[in-house]
């Protein structure tokens, strides 16, 4: 296995009481004593966003996780569980995110740069690449969520190509990768390891049920040993420390072997423009 130094999981639900993921300050401590065990240095905490369509300022909802995360922080210091936690978030796709990416703890560690959006797992939205588009255009950087798990997302590779060349980073859950999500997303992870478009790896833990419990540790062994091509520093180490402190992140795009053909879409002159630029570093 390769040498780390650290080990950050980029996402779960361990921020007690605010989404379907732990339901007390109890079970977070739990879980995230589990995730001690396991190697695990560094947990960015990502609870789920559901903000109305005119979130009000401040935010109520804000301030409760905002709370409860510094409760969580303070109480495994106290413990001395040896973790150190950020805070972000995991946003539901929608049309106009700009409106909330204002609020505290919309982007990760609230450093307004990267933004982590999950699709609902029925199927990719119609117009994700023009809101990410949108959102790069604009500064911020997303992080897409569980790509493996969003039913027909893989068989849409041209666009998901074009986020690639924008520089959209991916994160898969070792729990599709093991399996403990289903037949399915285990074989799509398959294809994005095989790509190698993982730039992040996470979790998702929820609770400490084994399904959906922090499997770090089975997940790292599984890409050590069938994935070798895997740079397990860059997704664990150097890429989650670089999300964080808003740095970029540069997306390996040598094995994309086309163009999106030019049109008069600014997306697509875009992605062209970035995509020849980062050819001639090759």
């Amino acid at each position: 296995m390769q040498n780390l130094e650290k080990i950050y999981d980029f996402h779960n639900h361990v921020v007690y009481g605010v989404d379907d993921g732990s339901d007390s300050l109890e079970t977070s401590i739990k879980m995230l004593q589990q995730a001690a065990d396991q190697g695990v240095t560094n947990v960015v905490c990502t609870p789920h966003q559901f903000e109305p369509i005119a979130p009000t300022y401040p935010s109520k909802r804000q301030e409760n996780i905002v709370e409860r995360f510094n409760i969580l922080k303070k109480s495994i210091k106290d413990r001395k569980i040896p973790i150190e936690l950020s805070l972000g978030s995991e946003i539901m796709f929608f049309g106009n995110m700009k409106k909330y990416l204002s609020l505290p703890y919309f982007s990760i560690n609230d450093n307004k740069k990267y933004v982590m959006i999950e699709f609902r797992l029925i199927g990719p939205p119609i117009n994700y690449v023009d809101v990410f588009y949108d959102l790069v255009v604009n500064g911020y950087k997303p992080i897409l969520a569980h790509p493996e798990r969003i039913n027909g997302l893989y068989n849409d590779r041209t666009n998901l190509i074009k986020l690639l060349k924008m520089g959209v980073l991916f994160q898969i859950n070792t729990g599709s990768i093991l399996g403990l999500l289903g037949t399915r997303a285990k074989i799509i992870s398959k294809k994005y390891l095989e790509n190698n478009w993982i730039h992040l790896l996470g979790s998702d833990a929820h609770s400490l049920n084994f399904r959906r419990s922090f499997s770090m540790q089975k997940g790292i062994e599984y890409i050590s040993k069938y994935y070798p091509n895997v740079n397990l520093k860059e997704i664990l180490e150097t890429n989650p420390k670089a999300v964080i402190n808003g740095e970029h992140v540069e997306v390996d795009i040598s094995n994309i072997n086309f163009e999106v053909k030019s049109t008069t879409n600014g997306i697509n002159k875009l992605i062209n423009k970035i995509f020849k630029k980062n050819k001639k570093l090759l």
